[in-house]
């Protein structure tokens, strides 16, 4: 399973996405960190993590695309760099990703208790209100979705929408933890972690095909949950 894990961890980095990279990556450290096996022993997982780590870095360092898409760029976004050329947004919220969420952000707070409405992004967004969001790519702000699930939530749904999401989140949560052993339960939380990570860009939660990500891991979760029911 684990190099399995490790195969799809390099899979996903050849994507040259870093959020969805990023996100493996973290999910991946997690289920080895808390994966319990009579063959996994400590010093051999160390061993493993420590592998995994130089791996990586070597991985990205040694590919000019890569080492320019996860550090340069990155970097730059945090402020730690200049900017290589003209046309690249500096920080993160100067680029057209950093547009989004600050006029989703704005939508919510135009709308704070029940949003705009279900996928009406794409339509509030080009108000003329909007354009003088802090962000100099304010003129690419608009987009089907605002590339965040949380903030595609408040601004679509309001905090009405997003405390029934939160709170059926924590039951799933729940569920996991009463119900499945050990290994089981960390796999499923990595998932979770992998899916549910706020500060990260994602899909549509309602109108893309990265929804069906979301509901085959949770139809799966469910399974485990109430027809497995592997015990602690």
């Amino acid at each position: 399973m684990h190099f399995f894990l490790f195969l799809l961890l390099i899979i996903v980095f050849l994507t040259n996405e870093r959020a969805p990279a990023l996100m493996m990556f973290f999910s991946f450290l997690f289920f080895i960190i808390f994966f319990r096996s009579s063959l996994f022993k400590k010093k051999i997982k160390v061993f493993f993590i420590g592998v995994v780590f130089i791996c990586m870095f070597l991985f990205v360092t040694l590919n000019d695309n890569l080492k320019q898409r996860f550090i340069k760029k990155t970097l730059t976004q945090f402020g730690f760099l200049e900017k290589s050329y003209e046309n690249e947004a500096g920080r993160f919220l100067d680029s057209q990703w950093g547009a989004h969420f600050l006029t989703a952000f704005e939508i919510f707070k135009d709308n704070p208790f029940i949003g705009a409405g279900l996928n009406t992004f794409r339509f509030t967004c080009v108000e003329a209100k909007y354009e003088t969001i802090k962000s100099s790519n304010y003129k690419s702000r608009c987009s089907t979705h605002p590339h965040n699930i949380y903030l595609q939530i408040l601004s679509e749904l309001g905090m009405g929408g997003f405390i029934i999401v939160i709170s059926l989140l924590i039951i799933l949560v729940n569920k996991i933890n009463n119900n499945l052993n050990s290994n089981y339960k960390f796999l499923c939380l990595s998932i979770l972690i992998f899916l549910f990570w706020p500060i990260q860009t994602t899909g549509s939660l309602f109108s893309s095909w990265n929804s069906y990500f979301y509901t085959i891991n949770i139809i799966l979760i469910l399974y485990l949950t109430n027809v497995v029911k592997l015990k602690k």
